[in-house]
């Protein structure tokens, strides 16, 4: 899309687990969610510089204790350089990192075999104002949300001794998006072999319109915020073709929590054989879309035509929301726009369960929801489902995902009438009577 600012690559996707978008040249919080939580780390000089048998520190350790996991953010608050390097032939895995303002990291290795160093997966990578992220040494990125803020870089840059790089250049990328603040916002391709997964990259925010000729680069080196070297391979997997059916003028996304609803507004300024836009949402993922509706395109058109779209089916709880426009031409091909994404409340009340719509009609679905899914303890469930003169269903289920589908497959099978809907668990109950018209 030329002048939209977004790459789509692959299949685009994407992504991962928490608000990462840009608002008023700020990235938002990677938040704690589910399993995930953020852990902040202050650098103490040691000179030992071993951990665990794994972890190499030139001028860093620890603190509090303990190496992030692969549930953990790492959060550096306090200005300085760290240098994080994984030894013998292990790998390190972690959820994200969040790198404050003056912080520069590396992440490398201390020796120089062909072993992954670092596995960054289901996550956020936060690189706040005037911060720097070094990716030392062989990388996977998967399912990952990464957000820089104006002056912030990230340099791709592998460290190897040995003259033949192997996999030890390797920086690959896999349901990833990259959102980019402004144009001092840098991606800085360096000693890197640029791997694409089948989920493949997307990049909003990119400011260059140099794109490569076949497999041949732009002279100079740069294409906007994107910078690369002669020691750069494959940087034409980032440097495709930006011009789609449909170039778009804007889009914006807002939230009312009062009468929870999410509004969709987005113009364009050139279409050409556009069908219509599906609505994409995501909620506290970036891994798993579903289409909330559907709103139909000009098909050709040289000037501005302005849309709008309003979801009124939220979940819940308290969240992040992630949208996409699915833009689909006449032949059934499509290309994605930039992902936008707002946080949501739960809504009010002190039972567990909340279900909607009711009352509800006959071709819509019935949703139900736990409405803090982090204080979910596992219990096993029993759900009863029954019309007004009894007849019904009874079954021992083990999750939230297992009653939503019961609930969710069993009306779409049932006439129009009034239901109750009994939940047993721990030794807590909680009923609903469903009106369906």
């Amino acid at each position: 899309m030329k002048g939209n600012y977004c790459i789509n690559i692959g299949l685009v996707l994407i992504l991962m687990v928490f608000v990462n978008q840009i608002a008023m040249g700020q990235c938002a919080s990677c938040p704690n969610s589910g399993s995930i939580s953020v852990k902040s780390y202050t650098r103490l000089p040691v000179n030992g510089n071993v951990n665990n048998g794994n972890n190499a520190y030139n001028t860093a350790s620890w603190n509090p204790s303990g190496v992030p996991g692969s549930n953990n953010i790492a959060r550096f608050p306090n200005a300085g350089s760290y240098l994080w390097q994984v030894g013998g032939g292990s790998s390190e895995q972690l959820a994200g990192l969040i790198l404050e303002a003056g912080v520069t990291l590396e992440l490398g290795r201390s020796n120089n075999n062909q072993s992954v160093a670092f596995r960054i997966e289901n996550g956020c990578i936060t690189v706040k104002s005037s911060a720097t992220l070094n990716l030392a040494y062989y990388t996977e990125l998967e399912n990952v949300a990464i957000c820089l803020e104006p002056g912030a870089r990230i340099i791709f840059d592998s460290n190897f001794t040995n003259p033949s790089p192997g996999n030890r250049d390797d920086i690959s990328f896999n349901n990833v998006l990259i959102t980019l603040a402004d144009n001092t916002s840098i991606l800085d391709f360096r000693n890197a072999d640029i791997q694409i997964g089948s989920l493949g990259l997307d990049i909003n925010g990119w400011t260059g319109n140099e794109l490569c000729d076949g497999t041949t680069p732009p002279s100079g080196f740069q294409s906007g915020n994107i910078r690369w070297t002669s020691n750069t391979k494959n940087i034409c997997e980032i440097l495709g073709s930006r011009v789609l059916p449909v170039e778009f003028a804007k889009f914006d996304l807002s939230i009312n929590n009062n009468e929870r609803f999410a509004k969709l507004s987005w113009s364009t300024q050139k279409e050409w054989e556009n069908s219509h836009f599906e609505i994409e949402r995501s909620f506290n993922s970036i891994q798993e879309w579903s289409s909330v509706g559907s709103v139909s395109g000009q098909g050709y058109s040289d000037g501005e035509v302005k849309y709008e779209f309003v979801d009124w089916n939220l979940p819940v709880s308290a969240g992040n929301i992630f949208y996409r426009l699915k833009q689909i031409d006449f032949d059934g091909s499509f290309s994605y726009s930039p992902v936008k994404a707002v946080q949501i409340d739960a809504i009010p009340g002190k039972n567990p369960w909340v279900l909607y719509p009711n009352p509800s009609l006959i071709q819509e679905e019935v949703n139900i929801e736990w409405r803090e899914p982090q204080g979910w303890k596992e219990e096993q469930i029993i759900l009863r489902i029954s019309n007004s003169k009894g007849f019904g269903t009874s079954l021992f289920l083990k999750n939230i995902l297992e009653v939503q589908e019961v609930v969710k497959s069993y009306f779409n099978d049932q006439p129009a009438g009034l239901y109750l809907i009994d939940l047993s668990w721990a030794d807590k109950n909680q009923q609903f009577k469903v009106l369906r018209k």
